[in-house]
């Protein structure tokens, strides 16, 4: 299947028919990435036709060639999911221009924050993938 995302404005007009379709929600999550003595969390959507989508990535729609569609994201939704981690952290306010949120690997240790910010998110059905790997 092909797909990109489009993130700018772009106008386009097809010849042939094409569905549009809304893409369904199966999951959020956040990705959680160790780079030396940074954490990086990433908040995601996970939708249906196997995509996977940061909350803060740009544009709603997704063209489908091999479906001949255009799938549209919630970004409703998506922005829901980033106000709701943006209020995890205090500095994550200052971040939230960027695709994901940084904290050093000593503020995890030593104010529990990882422990707290899990237990908080799983209570809403919300998971931490790659914890493993810290």
């Amino acid at each position: 299947m092909l797909q990109f995302q489009i993130d700018f404005p772009v106008t386009y007009v097809l010849d042939n028919d094409i569905d549009i379709k809304r893409l369904s929600i199966l999951a959020r999550q956040v990705l959680v990435k160790r780079s030396g003595n940074t954490v990086s969390f990433t908040p995601q959507l996970v939708y249906d036709h196997e995509i996977t989508i940061p909350v803060f990535a740009a544009g709603t729609d997704i063209l489908d060639y091999e479906n001949n569609c255009i799938l549209k994201r919630n970004r409703g939704e998506e922005k829901l999911f980033r106000q709701a981690f943006i209020q995890l952290h205090p500095s994550f306010k200052e971040q939230c221009h960027q695709q994901s949120f940084y904290l050093a690997k000593s503020a995890l240790k030593d104010t529990n924050w990882l422990t707290r910010a899990i237990h908080a998110l799983n209570k809403i059905n919300i998971v931490f993938n790659g914890l493993d790997r810290l």
